[in-house]
């Protein structure tokens, strides 16, 4: 009896199993959306169990701190020593030269600027001098005309201080009352601006820099001296020539002395006055382009590389950790990432992919034939 009733429970059993399998099969053959559901999942799993993981745990080392094991290589890889590199590019920038401005054509203009201004005057000047005396003319009033060439000579010199400012603005340097005075009673002869124009050549052609105290921290290297109006470059070695501005100023009281012996001392005074005022360095240094260059010839400069054998120890247990030891560190790290071995988990989960819808596919057509 009992024997009979686990025969049936057994029967019964298996037959619950069939149902079951027969209840499934159904379910995957009428639903597309499971067995797509159950395709993901499978592909999702498959790609989390592939994911990559570091082969070295990232560690929050510093520099300083005291490593907590050992930490080897465990491949070659390249390590670009970044102190190595900086270094070879602060190498390249400071073997690029400073550059310097040239102004050509500064003392032109200035020599044009004084020729102007003291025409200016002669034009008002020249005229009244040249006019005849009235005395002399075959129609002369015989009254007295002395009040009438008083007058004339009265709006005359108005006229001309009246330019007063307008001759200091020109020259573009403060002119005293005396020294005005001294070049009217001169007429503004045109000697006077020759000389300061004469002047300023000997030492402008020579090349006047403001500091050159700064300029001779170059020596023995040179300079790029370039001129602002062609843009043409030459390399100067002997810097020493090169007046600085109060240099330039001393030569010029110099020069005055010998160009001057004939001329009054007052006059000799004003002339050497106006040339000091109206110098200006006409070799700047041009610390932006200098800078530029620098950079540019920086950024030529390779990375140092260098390659880190496999096995070789990056870190030993215990030991401090340094900056180059870091760097070797997180460039292995870096080189490690999951995004090197990204691409082969993709393929193969397309391939499972693949082979999963083939699966399905041909599911499909054995239970339709079923």
């Amino acid at each position: 009896m009992k024997k009979g009733a686990s025969i049936s429970t057994g029967k019964e059993r298996q037959a619950g199993i069939r149902h079951g399998k027969n209840a499934m099969t159904r379910l995957l053959g009428e639903s597309r959306i499971i067995r797509w559901l159950l395709l993901a999942a499978l592909t999702v799993a498959f790609v989390l169990i592939l994911y990559p993981r570091p082969v070295i745990p990232r560690a929050a080392y510093e520099v300083g701190d005291i490593a907590d094991r050992d930490i080897k290589a465990p491949r070659d890889f390249l390590f670009t020593d970044l102190a190595a590199t900086e270094a070879r590019r602060r190498l390249v920038a400071e073997e690029v030269l400073t550059v310097y401005d040239y102004n050509a054509v500064l003392l032109p203009e200035l020599s044009a600027r004084v020729d102007s201004a003291f025409a200016d005057l002669r034009a008002l000047i020249e005229p009244a001098a040249a006019a005849p005396d009235s005395s002399d003319r075959k129609w002369a009033d015989p009254k007295p005309v002395a009040p009438v060439a008083r007058k004339s000579a009265d709006m005359l010199n108005e006229r001309v201080w009246h330019q007063k400012n307008n001759f200091s603005d020109k020259l573009g340097i403060e002119v005293s009352k005396g020294a005005y005075s001294l070049l009217y009673e001169k007429g503004f002869d045109r000697e006077i601006p020759d000389m300061i124009g004469q002047m300023l050549a000997g030492v402008l052609q020579q090349g006047v820099v403001a500091n050159k105290a700064i300029l001779l921290k170059e020596a023995g290297r040179g300079i790029v001296l370039r001129d602002v109006q062609t843009q043409e470059e030459q390399s100067i070695k002997e810097l020493r020539p090169f007046y600085g501005f109060d240099q330039a100023q001393s030569m010029i009281r110099i020069d005055g002395q010998q160009m001057l012996k004939g001329y009054g001392y007052n006059l000799r005074n004003l002339i050497v006055d106006f040339a000091q005022k109206l110098v200006q360095p006409n070799i700047t240094l041009n610390r932006n382009e200098t800078e530029e260059r620098k950079r540019k010839a920086a950024d030529k400069v390779e990375p140092v590389l260098f390659t880190v054998k496999s096995g070789e120890m990056l870190l030993r247990e215990g030991e401090r950790v340094t900056g180059h030891r870091l760097a070797k560190l997180n460039a292995l790290q870096a080189q490690l990432e999951p995004g090197g071995r990204l691409h082969a988990v993709i393929g193969a989960a397309l391939l499972l992919i693949c082979l999963l819808v083939g699966s399905v596919k041909l599911s499909e057509v054995n239970i339709g034939r079923t």
